[in-house]
């Protein structure tokens, strides 16, 4: 088993284009021209259980300030977590997250998220995944695909989503720390339905959405410029 306390994760992406945790990456890659002739690199831990910890991503390359939450500048703190199965196979972790909730600088708070979550080099997969704040209650898939880690330093046009929402309520009031727009449309949405694309353009499909007392919307949108 894994304990970790008031643990502090910084991850710098430089304007030269490298991470401040290449050397990691460079451990892990599977294309490293050492020779192996044995099976391949395998660590397992049973639980592991973080308290009070801290994460922060910031990227240097982007210096744009955005009052709500900044994927150039993310702040994650009073993070627990609970989870287990942990493996990190060659350059990849798989693990099941039975508990988690954080707070992130923008005001954005999770209560509650658990999932099955695979991380790697070409993506980030949260199956059965739900979601808990105070405002929203989520479940389904959410993924994210990119060419490689740097795709992170121009999230909004350079990350393709894949996300397929189940049965959920969904409150603007979360959405917007996340797009500003929806500041605008401080609803209470109950939705399912499928999404794929950038943020920047985002592709939504099988939707059922309904608001209020009588609105409601049936069939598929594209979102631009969020």
């Amino acid at each position: 088993d894994v304990k970790v306390d008031r643990a502090y994760c910084n991850v710098v992406f430089y304007k030269d284009n490298t991470f401040n945790i290449d050397v990691l990456f460079n451990i892990l890659d599977p294309n490293d021209t050492l020779p192996s002739n044995g099976p391949p690199f395998v660590l397992y831990f049973d639980k592991v259980k973080l308290t009070n910890t801290r994460f922060r991503f910031r990227n240097e390359t982007d210096t744009s300030v955005c009052e709500n939450f900044a994927a150039n500048d993310q702040l994650f703190y009073n993070i627990n977590a609970d989870a287990d199965d942990f493996y990190i196979i060659q350059d990849s972790l798989h693990f099941n997250i039975s508990h988690l909730d954080l707070m992130e600088r923008s005001g954005f708070k999770a209560n509650h998220i658990q999932s099955l979550v695979t991380i790697s080099p070409s993506c980030m997969l949260f199956d059965s995944l739900e979601l808990k704040t105070p405002y929203t209650h989520a479940k389904g898939f959410y993924g994210m695909r990119y060419k490689s880690y740097d795709a992170f330093s121009n999230f909004y046009d350079d990350v393709k989503l894949d996300i397929k929402l189940q049965s959920s309520v969904v409150d603007g009031h979360d959405v917007a720390f996340f797009a500003a727009p929806f500041e605008a449309f401080p609803l209470r949405f109950k939705l399912q339905g499928q999404g794929k694309g950038t943020v920047s353009n985002l592709q939504l499909k099988n939707l059922d959405v309904r608001f209020g007392k009588m609105g409601q919307f049936r069939g598929k949108a594209q979102l631009n410029g969020l």
